[in-house]
């Protein structure tokens, strides 16, 4: 819970610093500014974390996808008596 707590405490500061100074008319403006910077977020920055080579968040996010799903199926093709043993 804590790891999560970081991320979104992380998340509005990396938000409310890119914005300092802007000004919003409307509720719709400031949606719509969150929403594009969401996007760039997660699909156009590199990720911040160490093993992540330059990827985007949303890269690391389906390339970590792609292993678990793989390990998954290791796993449901191993003997029941093996699987129960992990």
């Amino acid at each position: 819970m804590e790891l999560l707590k970081d991320f979104t405490e992380q998340f509005w500061k990396n938000f409310i610093k890119s914005r300092l100074g802007k000004r919003f008319i409307t509720i719709e403006e400031i949606q719509k500014d969150l929403d594009d910077w969401v996007e760039s977020y997660n699909k156009e920055r590199p990720h911040q974390g160490k093993k992540c080579c330059g990827r985007t968040p949303m890269q690391t996010f389906i390339d970590g996808l792609k292993i678990v799903q793989e390990k998954v199926l290791e796993n449901y093709r191993k003997p029941t008596e093996e699987r129960n043993m992990n």
